[in-house]
C-alpha cells in the first residue's frame, strides 16, 4: 500500500526533525522547570509567557540542528540508517536547509522576546550545533564531549533562566551528562562501519570495541557513583526508586554490551540506555513526592 504523497512529505520531515528526541526534551525543559528550577507554584510558573518562549525556542533551534545535522551526515547515513534514508528521500536537500535557516530564525525570534542575553544563547547555541554537524561529530572523542554538551543545554538554559545554582544541582548535571555520554558512545559501537568508510574519528574504529566498552564501564562506575551520591546525600523524595532502578538498569546494560557484538546487539544496548534517559525525565514529577 502507497501513501500519498504529501503524507510521505510529512513522515520524512518528522524523521528528519527526530521528533522523538524533540519531544523528550521539551517535556524535560517543562518539568525541570516546574519540579526542580522555579521556586514558585506550578500554576505560577506555567502563567510565565517567558518559559513557553524559552521552551519554544530550544525546540526549534533542536529540529533545525537535526536538519542540518541529516544533511552533513546524508552519506554515512546510508549504511548506518538505511531506513532513514528512505525516509528522507521525500524531501530535498533545499527544502531542509530552507527549514534550517526558517527554524533557527524562529528560535531566535522567540528568544529576542525573552531578553538580549536570551538571544546570544541562543545564537551560541545554534552556532555549536552547527559546529558540531560540520566538523565536530568526525573528531576523536570530541565528538562524544560536544553531543553530551549539546544534549544538556536545553536543561542548562532552563538552570540559568531561574538562577537556581544550588550545589547539588551540579551533580545531577553530572550524572545525565555521563549517561548522555555512555549512550552516544554506545551509538558509535552500532554505526561503526559507515563511520569508518566516511572517516568519522571515533573510540570503536580507533582504539576497538574492547578498549571502547572498557571507557564506556569506566563512564558506567562514574555514573553509579553519581546515583549513590544523590541516594545518600539529596532528598529527592520518591524519584529515589528511578535512582534504584538506575544502578541495576546500569549494571544490566553493561553485562549486556559485553556479550553484544554486531549492529543489533549494540541497538539493543543503546535502547537500554535511552530508555534510562526517557525514564528519568518522568521520574521527575517524583522529586517533591
Amino acid at each position: 500500500m502507497s501513501f500519498p504523497k504529501h503524507i510521505r512529505t510529512a513522515i520524512s520531515f518528522i524523521s528528519n526533525v527526530r521528533s522523538y528526541n524533540i519531544t523528550a526534551v521539551f517535556i524535560a525543559q517543562y518539568l525541570s522547570a516546574l519540579f526542580i528550577f522555579s521556586k514558585n507554584p506550578i500554576l505560577t510558573t506555567l502563567k510565565d509567557w517567558n518559559l513557553h518562549f524559552l521552551v519554544f525556542a530550544t525546540t526549534f533551534s533542536i529540529a533545525a540542528g537535526y536538519l542540518i545535522n541529516n544533511f552533513y551526515d546524508q552519506e554515512r547515513d546510508r549504511i548506518n540508517n538505511p531506513l532513514r534514508t528512505q525516509l528522507n528521500k521525500e524531501i530535498s536537500t533545499e527544502f531542509q536547509l530552507v527549514s534550517y535557516i526558517f527554524f533557527n530564525f524562529i528560535g531566535l525570534t522567540l528568544a529576542a522576546l525573552i531578553s538580549g542575553r536570551a538571544v546570544l544563547f541562543y545564537i551560541f547555541y545554534q552556532l555549536l550545533i552547527w559546529l558540531y554537524s560540520h566538523k565536530l561529530n568526525k573528531i576523536l572523542f570530541i565528538n562524544n564531549l560536544s553531543y553530551s554538551i549539546l544534549s544538556i543545554f536545553p536543561v542548562f538554559a532552563i538552570f540559568l533562566y531561574y538562577k537556581n545554582f544550588q550545589t547539588y544541582l551540579f551533580i545531577h548535571a553530572g550524572f545525565l551528562f555521563s549517561i548522555l555520554l555512555i549512550s552516544d558512545i554506545i551509538k558509535d559501537l552500532r554505526s561503526e562501519k559507515g563511520d569508518l568508510i566516511f572517516n568519522y574519528k571515533t573510540l570503536p574504529n580507533t582504539i576497538g570495541e574492547k578498549n571502547t566498552k572498557i571507557i564506556v564501564t569506566l563512564l558506567s562506575f562514574l555514573n553509579l557513583f553519581f546515583s549513590v551520591w544523590i541516594l545518600l546525600y539529596e532528598n529527592i523524595g520518591y524519584m529515589k526508586y528511578y535512582f534504584y532502578a538506575n544502578i541495576f538498569l546500569i549494571i544490566l546494560a553493561i553485562l549486556y554490551l559485553y556479550k553484544a557484538k554486531n549492529q543489533q546487539e549494540y541497538f539493543i544496548s543503546h535502547q537500554i540506555f535511552k530508555g534510562i534517559i526517557i525514564l528519568g525525565i518522568l521520574s521527575i514529577v517524583l522529586i517533591k513526592i
